[in-house]
């Protein structure tokens, strides 16, 4: 447990370093900083638990849904089910990658839209995990540049990961490919 606590406080102090750099004001720093240490949190109750139950554990689909939850309320968001399971470790990277599609989708992306939609399809074959993230709806300015990028490549390294990012008919799809050995750390 001190381990995992001593990791969390590493990711947070990473997270005000390089924010710090980047924000243009102290309300959008403290907003951003927020919104990603919420993300966390979620991930990590669902893998977690509560104090006094048993380590539930999570599915993918469940850790993604939880990051996403903010959104769902007016139905442009659909998450595949999947069972593949997520381990402690591997879900704040994956909590935190998430949380940056999902910030991109709302500021330029399908949630920035009424009419847009954003649906996550999940796929498995026997050592990979695939996930695509469709989002129709939103601009071709993804926001892809700065500490949103650097805070993707973090997480996807830590997760054993790859990602491709595509325009392909009028949607933004982004092709999330990771090992299933290192999703259950």
């Amino acid at each position: 447990m001190h381990h995992r606590i001593k990791n969390l406080l590493s990711i947070v102090q990473g997270l005000v370093s390089v924010g710090r750099r980047r924000a243009e004001d102290v309300d959008d720093f403290a907003d951003d900083l927020s919104s990603r240490i919420t993300a966390l949190g979620a991930a990590q109750q669902l893998v977690l638990g509560l104090p006094g139950e048993e380590q539930p554990g999570a599915a993918l689909s469940e850790v993604i849904g939880a990051v996403l939850e903010p959104y769902r309320d007016d139905g442009q968001v659909t998450v595949a089910q999947c069972d593949a399971p997520v381990g402690a470790r591997a879900s704040t990277s994956l909590a935190l990658l998430l949380h940056e599609l999902a910030t991109n989708a709302v500021k330029y992306g399908a949630l920035s839209n009424p009419d847009g939609r954003l649906v996550v399809d999940i796929s498995t074959m026997e050592a990979n995990v695939t996930i695509a993230w469709r989002e129709r709806g939103g601009s071709e300015d993804n926001g892809d540049r700065g500490f949103g990028t650097e805070l993707m490549r973090a997480a996807l390294h830590g997760l054993g990961g790859t990602i491709e990012q595509a325009w392909q008919d009028g949607e933004r799809v982004v092709t999330i490919c990771l090992a299933r050995d290192q999703l259950t750390n």
